[in-house]
């Protein structure tokens, strides 16, 4: 099998990756260091194989407290680009499924480069948070007052349970397994 490679380690300006950018711009995360990206990249025959890491330090808002925290960030890739699609074998047993070539995780490139910027910038996007928390035992903010209840208790009212719904708060569910 023809392999050959070489390794690659870099430092990107956040600013490269425009979705990145974006989420900069409308000030959903701020960059605290350039992205550290480490990669071995190797060409199997007439593919292209890169995998590795991208690091970078961040602050975020946490979801519950809308405090800023920081929170280092680390997403692992691995890409395999190809110029073109595989052939498909119109001989095959119609029986089986043929995997689309977005199953089997190929990326195209075109010419003589390839760029690894958009598929890395993918990885990071997916490596945030979807709700992203300061702490795991973050209290959050009082609904009635706002104010952050892990600096203290506000001294706001519970809001009282309608008696309607009070039988519901003793109801226990029991699953078939107990």
């Amino acid at each position: 099998m023809d392999r050959t490679g070489l390794s690659l380690a870099c430092e990107e300006k956040p600013e490269a990756f425009p979705v990145v950018e974006e989420l900069i711009r409308n000030g959903e995360l701020v960059c605290d260091t350039p992205i550290t990206i480490a990669a071995e990249v190797e060409r199997v025959q007439d593919l292209i194989r890169a995998t590795g890491t991208a690091k970078t330090s961040i602050r975020l808002l946490c979801s519950r407290c809308l405090n800023k925290f920081q929170a280092s960030m680390s997403a692992e890739f691995s890409f395999v680009f190809s110029r073109e699609a595989p052939k498909r074998d119109d001989k095959a047993d119609k029986s089986e499924k043929e995997l689309s070539t977005d199953e089997i995780g190929l990326v195209y490139y075109q010419g003589e480069h390839v760029d690894l910027r958009e598929s890395i910038q993918e990885q990071l996007v997916m490596a945030l948070p979807q709700r992203p928390l300061c702490r795991g035992s973050c209290k959050g903010l009082c609904p009635q007052c706002g104010k952050d209840m892990n600096q203290g208790d506000c001294g706001c009212r519970q809001p009282v349970l309608d008696d309607r719904m009070a039988a519901l708060k003793h109801l226990k569910i029991v699953s078939e397994d107990e």
